[in-house]
């Protein structure tokens, strides 16, 4: 639910510091998860413009024109706390409240804003205020609770006669008698326009799953090399079977005489013998014969 700037603001301080002229100009650092990127410091998201959105988003709700001004300061802020959120829970819902802001309470703004007025986090505390919000899987515009961002107030807040009109849509949206505007009257709306775009969401998580906070960090891991393809083997060559010749019986000798040789030696014989030698002889080639 919205809150109304001056009222909030200066209701916070004047316990405190002793009247409604004294602003929180101070800034206070946010808690930083190192490991949570992109995210810019406080300062860096100051600026003139700022403390103006509070009141041309009152003014412009109490006509009832709709619209969500906002600054691109608050932009940035709010695209990288969302992403800071969404690191730290591993989760792409959430919930911004006034913590967030810099007050010292969640549900209700303290009076303390990170960056004083000149901050994004004063023109969100007194527009958006505490809302629900979800980023598509994919990456996109992020989605806001309807409900959180109904720019409508608590009685007490605001006196009663604006409070009406504001809560019921403004000026121009009132049910005159007439049936005019053809809608049931009911609060707009203030819903910033912040995108994460699917890289975002890559870059937070370095490509892994989303991890809750204190689980081990699951990190890529390195693509190995493709191996080269083995080249075939060029099959073995048959073996030869090795041919042994007979050895004859146990005792037996093989010549190592030439055929020859031996045939001369068996003509030599018969002839001492005086008998007709069996040696045949045809070309280079010995047998026997009768």
């Amino acid at each position: 639910m919205a809150e109304w700037s001056l009222f909030n603001t200066l209701k916070g301080m004047a316990p405190k510091l002793g009247g409604p002229l004294l602003m929180p100009f101070t800034s206070r650092n946010l808690a930083v998860d190192p490991r949570a990127k992109p995210y810019s410091p406080p300062e860096s998201n100051r600026s003139l413009l700022n403390p103006l959105i509070p009141a041309v988003t009152g003014i412009k709700n109490f006509i009832g024109i709709p619209g969500t001004p906002q600054t691109n300061q608050q932009e940035e802020w709010m695209k990288n706390k969302i992403l800071q959120k969404t690191r730290e829970s591993g989760s792409l819902n959430g919930v911004i409240d006034y913590k967030d802001y810099g007050s010292t309470t969640a549900d209700q703004p303290s009076g303390d804003w990170t960056g004083g007025i000149m901050g994004a986090p004063f023109a969100f505390g007194n527009t958006l205020g505490k809302s629900g919000y979800s980023i598509p899987q994919q990456g996109g515009n992020v989605n806001w609770d309807k409900s959180g961002t109904s720019y409508d107030f608590d009685k007490g807040f605001i006196p009663d006669s604006i409070r009406d009109i504001v809560n019921t849509g403004g000026l121009l949206n009132q049910d005159y008698g007439n049936n005019f505007p053809l809608h049931i009257p009911s609060p707009l709306n203030y819903s910033p326009d912040i995108t994460i775009t699917a890289k975002d969401i890559f870059d937070l998580f370095g490509g892994g799953n989303l991890m809750h906070k204190g689980e081990t960090e699951i990190k890529p891991t390195t693509p190995t090399q493709p191996t080269q393809p083995t080249q075939p083997t060029t099959p073995a060559a048959p073996t030869v079977p090795t041919y042994n010749p007979p050895q004859g019986p146990a005792g037996f000798t093989r010549p190592t005489k030439s055929y020859a040789q031996q045939a001369a030696a068996v003509n030599k014989k018969a002839k001492s013998m005086g008998v007709a030698s069996p040696i045949r002889r045809s070309g280079n080639k010995y047998g026997f014969g009768l």
